[in-house]
Formats: C-alpha cells, sequence, structure tokens
C-alpha cells in the first residue's frame, strides 16, 4: 500500500462480510478497517504491477499486488462479502455493482 509520497508498506488483504481489513506485515499492531458503509468504490488495475484503489468517504487507499492476482476469483469475493462499487480497468474487465 501507498503510505507516503514516496512510501508502501506491505500489507495483507483480509475481505470478510462488510468490511476490509488491512494487515500490516511488518508491524503487527498496524491494521486498517475499512467498513462496507463507507467504502465508494473499490477499482482494480491490471498494468504494470496489477493493483487495487479503495476510495472510502474520507480516505483513498492505493497499492498494488505482490502477487499475481486472479482477478475475477477477487471480484467474487468482494461481491460475496461487500455491497460496493467495483470498477475494473483491465482487458475484459466491466463494472460491478
Amino acid at each position: 500500500m501507498k503510505t507516503g509520497f514516496f512510501e508502501t508498506k506491505e500489507y495483507e488483504l483480509l475481505i470478510s462480510r462488510d468490511r476490509l481489513v488491512l494487515f500490516s506485515t511488518e508491524a503487527e499492531s498496524d491494521r486498517i478497517a475499512i467498513q462496507a458503509k463507507d467504502i465508494l468504490s473499490i477499482t482494480l488495475k491490471n498494468e504494470k504491477a496489477p493493483g487495487i484503489e479503495i476510495q472510502t468517504r474520507e480516505k483513498n487507499y492505493q497499492g498494488s499486488f505482490a502477487e499475481k492476482t486472479d482477478f475475477e476469483q477477487l471480484i467474487g469475493l468482494l461481491k460475496e462479502n461487500l455491497n460496493v462499487k467495483i470498477i475494473c480497468e483491465y482487458e475484459g474487465g466491466k463494472d460491478y455493482a
């Protein structure tokens, strides 16, 4: 995740019912919980480094995936657990409401 202008931190993404949780792999106490009601949209991007942007009422979270990501599986998990707008910016991608 992008945490500053030139600063990034590694997080693990947990998708659960009605929220996303980001756990820092560097500091156990560093955790970000984002409630579904606060999420305006989630954008998935397949660029040089596949990434995600989570737009909330208060903040935008931007990150890239460390491993190859199965976007269809990720979309399935997001749709199953969150009722939010998902925007896919990759070849073959589409909007999910």
